[in-house]
């Protein structure tokens, strides 16, 4: 008995005109802040993207008094329809030194307008923190 497949009609999306893509953006012994967009990425028309890894880290320099969240984002929104999150670190911790760094993998595909954002904030009412986020993936023809 023989087993036949069907050819893959479209090459690889590596193979496919491909640009490597990379931000990171953030702030370092920064005062308590309000959401604050770091990065933004926005996949160009007749165009896709393949998020491959992404990283996000908190790190308090200073302690608050009181403390409040503190949060770091990568968002992305889907044919412009408002932001969701992908990946999220929200802590409360006060001490100095107290750091949270999370490392992601795996592939997430973005289309034509989808826009991939890096966000963070501090609702303290003192101290400082140092927060990054960073993404990289590779944009190949549709």
């Amino acid at each position: 008995m023989r087993i036949y497949t069907t050819p893959r009609t479209t090459a690889n999306y590596y193979d496919r005109a491909p640009l490597h893509k990379s931000a990171s953006g953030g702030t370092f012994n920064t005062a308590p802040h309000a959401q604050t967009t770091r990065w933004s990425y926005t996949v160009p028309a007749g165009r896709k993207f393949a998020l491959e890894a992404w990283q996000l880290n908190e790190y308090r320099m200073a302690a608050a008094a009181p403390i409040g969240q503190w949060i770091v984002t990568i968002e992305v929104s889907p044919l412009g329809a408002g932001f969701v999150n992908i990946q999220q670190i929200e802590t409360e911790k006060n001490a100095v030194g107290d750091q949270v760094i999370q490392n992601l993998a795996g592939t997430i595909y973005l289309l034509a307008s989808d826009v991939l954002r890096g966000t963070d904030s501090d609702l303290s009412t003192g101290g400082t923190t140092t927060q990054n986020s960073i993404f990289r993936g590779t944009e190949f023809d549709a």
